[in-house]
């Protein structure tokens, strides 16, 4: 198939904007926007093969996607993914995190983030197992995991990784209950 350019738009000789129709056998509609040389590559539009909504870094739809939304009642998204089977897809072939959470310091030395493993770290930039938590940035009394809410607490991992089950204060490595019996840290039990 042919492409058509329907409407060129262009800036300074640094950027353009081209509206187009027909692009290879699918016949997609988009647009393409590009930088001096054609180095910084957009386009956005509707697939024809699926009725899906495409962002590319290339001149077209049909390369590597970067957004995908499906259309369809399910309102999926994908980033990275040509078909998203979630509300949120992401498909990661990189070695960067797949997803953060930072706060207004960015980087961020202790953010929420899922690696591109799936390692989900709390307070690490690299969690080193499947869930990961460092409470060094906490402050102090802040537990380090809590299981329950503040008043009915079942289990509990202090900042200084004390251990609680039934006791939200636990007074040595583990603590069960109300005194009920504990352990120190050199392993003897006492009640």
């Amino acid at each position: 198939a042919t492409i058509q350019v329907l409407a060129n738009v262009s800036g300074n000789a640094a950027a353009s904007l081209r509206l187009i129709s027909g692009s290879g056998d699918a016949s997609d509609a988009f647009i393409y926007l590009y930088g001096q040389g054609g180095s910084d590559e957009w386009s956005f539009g509707l697939d024809n093969t699926d009725n899906n909504f495409r962002l590319t870094e290339q001149e077209g739809l049909g390369g590597t996607v970067v957004l995908a939304v499906k259309n369809n009642s399910n309102q999926e998204v994908g980033i990275g993914s040509t078909t998203p089977y979630a509300k949120l897809s992401v498909t990661n072939t990189a070695a960067i995190p797949s997803f953060i959470v930072e706060d207004e310091t960015s980087p961020d030395s202790s953010p929420f983030i899922i690696d591109a493993s799936g390692n989900v770290g709390i307070g690490t930039t690299s969690p080193w197992g499947l869930l990961s938590v460092n409470p060094n940035g906490l402050g102090a009394g802040i537990p380090s995991f809590v299981v329950g809410s503040s008043t009915a607490t079942s289990f509990i991992i202090t900042n200084g990784g004390k251990v609680g089950i039934g006791t939200v204060s636990p007074t040595n490595t583990l603590s069960v209950g109300t005194n009920l019996f504990n352990v120190d840290s050199s392993g003897r039990l006492s009640s």
